[in-house]
């Protein structure tokens, strides 16, 4: 080997250890950002329906209670908690389980919540692999360095829930969708089948991205066989066998679509033509795609990030490219998901690997038309000042988490100011008010009503092995006070003197249940619970939130008020009535 040949492999090494450095780096400061204050409560409502979907699902043979969120999830999450329990000794029996949850709740949510976080930085790296595949790996660097710092991505993936999961696996089946349009090899159909599965089960509505594997099918043609007829080419045998796998991997994971699948699929139908069919979060008079773009998006990425991403896809559009196209079908394709009425901005986190790869695609290749000196200096001050706005989010939401919240605070008050025994109702849907201990008899006579061996029976009796005798309340919790639910059915309760007939001594109202003026209480329900109730008691944010940032939707204006080192009170205003 002579001197120019050496010369030319040891920076050849040198450039890859930097690459490889850089992706440390970046991946390290991925977990940083998205497990800084993992350890809090559980203030997400699907995160606490989740939960409870697992322990339903650990007492009856893995059959979930509800499957709209998917199942993927819930099953590696009872995976990691059979774990942890088996490390520490105990059998990962149902009962085992329930018990060890109810004791120590925080640190089985923190075990959820890792698993996420893991799985999060997973799809960084996996940006990076995609993006070198699809262009250069300093393209990949860039892509996965923005989306580490991403505040939408790194918020969500703070919560055990389905949707950072599914964004994974979407980033996969793009990968294997690249390499079948570059080799067409069974093995990348087979695996791009099994990713396109993994993905629907761990989101339902993304069943569309069948349509990127159709679609890369049918591109690869001319590549690969274009003597072939195009009837004869969409019955290949590795593409039918990719179609095989998607469902395969589908039912492995939810096998409960066949064993149950008159429940599974009314679920299905109630959530598509019901629960889908809401704008829970005001567009606020905007078309639902516009509203994506001006809020979730532009505050959740940072508005020039956004920009230089939609300019991404034009560029990419210009190019011509069929790798481009198969990346675009995968962007159009969840484009059509967020369309829908049901428009929570984590809805958009299967977009996120996407539009980053676009937006790192078109900087790199605007930077790369510049004198070579000033091509990384440039590019490196463009790419910080474009995730400054993510990183103050982010920075300021995770100092957020960790400070007191008035829920914390006025279950203290309970417990030293109101008698034990006390009837009381909680609005807020189980986790937007003050976690209240439940009082011992409340729980026998609970306990003497439900079915043995049932899971509310055993989830009743661990709660009362570690319910103190004379400290809890005879405690109801409810979705909002002006409102009785039976089943699907929500009926409107028109006067506080519901709960005064019911004999309750005290009403704990959450003003994240009244998310706008047309969710207020009417005239004459706040007239009335004002006449028979009197405020003894308010706990007031030091920075007032319109929405439950968690699972709802943030308040950005809000947020841009947390101070570093400034000591705050989080959550929503609780004010406590008692009757008069």
């Amino acid at each position: 080997m002579d001197q120019n040949t050496r010369l030319k492999s040891f920076f050849a090494l040198l450039e890859k250890k930097k690459e490889i450095l850089l992706l440390v780096l970046v991946i390290s400061l991925a977990l940083i950002v998205r497990a800084y204050g993992l350890d809090f409560p559980l203030y997400h409502w699907d995160e606490k329906v989740d939960f409870d979907n697992m322990l339903y699902a650990s007492h009856n043979q893995l059959s979930l209670m509800l499957y709209t969120h998917g199942s993927f999830l819930h099953y590696l999450v009872l995976a990691v908690w059979s774990i942890y329990l088996t490390l520490q000794g105990v059998v990962p029996s149902s009962q085992n389980l329930i018990a060890a949850f109810v004791e120590e709740r925080e640190l089985f949510a923190l075990l959820g919540r890792s698993l996420i976080v893991f799985i999060s930085a997973s799809t960084v790296a996996l940006t990076y692999f995609l993006g070198k595949r699809l262009y250069r790996s300093s393209i990949g660097i860039l892509a996965a360095f923005f989306l580490a710092l991403n505040f939408l991505h790194v918020s969500e993936s703070h919560y055990t829930r389905g949707h950072i999961l599914a964004t994974f696996f979407a980033s996969l089946a793009a990968y294997f969708c690249i390499k079948i349009y570059e080799d067409a090899r069974p093995r990348d159909y087979v695996f791009a089948g099994i990713s396109v599965g993994l993905t629907v089960a761990a989101h339902i509505p993304l069943v569309i991205l069948v349509l990127p594997l159709v679609v890369t099918h049918l591109l690869s043609k001319s590549a690969h066989q274009p003597n072939r007829s195009w009837a004869n080419w969409m019955m290949h045998r590795s593409f039918l066998l990719s179609l095989v796998m998607t469902a395969v991997a589908f039912l492995v994971v939810t096998p409960y679509a066949l064993l149950d699948f008159w429940t599974f699929a009314g679920q299905l139908k109630f959530f598509f033509l019901e629960a889908a069919g809401q704008a829970w979060v005001s567009s606020e008079g905007q078309p639902i795609l516009l509203f994506y773009l001006n809020e979730h998006l532009r505050q959740g990425v940072g508005i020039g990030l956004e920009v230089l991403a939609l300019l991404g896809v034009g560029y990419a559009l210009l190019q011509h490219r069929k790798r481009d196209w198969i990346l675009l079908t995968f962007f159009a394709s969840l484009l059509v998901v967020i369309t829908g009425k049901a428009n929570f901005a984590r809805y958009a986190l299967p977009l996120l690997p996407f539009l980053m790869l676009f937006a790192a695609r078109l900087l790199s290749d605007g930077a790369g038309r510049l004198p070579v000196r000033w091509q990384m200096p440039i590019l490196s001050v463009l790419a910080l000042l474009l995730v400054l706005p993510s990183v103050s989010r982010i920075v300021r939401f995770d100092y957020w988490l960790t400070q007191p919240d008035t829920r914390a605070l006025a279950a203290d008050w309970f417990q030293k100011n109101v008698p034990a025994g006390a009837s009381v109702v909680v609005e807020g849907a189980d986790v937007l008010g003050p976690d209240l201990p439940l009082d011992a008899d409340l729980l026998n006579e609970a306990i003497s009503r439900a079915e043995p061996d049932s899971l509310s029976a055993i989830y009743l009796q661990v709660l009362r092995k570690t319910a103190s005798d004379g400290t809890g309340f005879r405690l109801k919790k409810i979705f909002r006070l002006n409102e009785t639910h039976q089943g699907t059915m929500t009926q409107l309760v028109e006067n506080a003197a519901y709960y005064q007939q019911e004999g309750v001594e005290y009403l704990v109202t959450v003003n994240w249940m009244q998310r706008s003026p047309n969710d207020a209480y009417s005239p004459g329900f706040q007239a009335s619970l004002d006449d028979l109730y009197q405020e003894i008691a308010v706990f007031e944010p030091t920075i007032y939130f319109r929405f439950d940032p968690y699972s709802w939707r943030m308040d950005y204006e809000a947020l841009s008020q947390v101070r570093l080192g400034e000591a705050g009170v989080a959550g929503p205003r609780l004010i406590v009535y008692q009757l008069r």
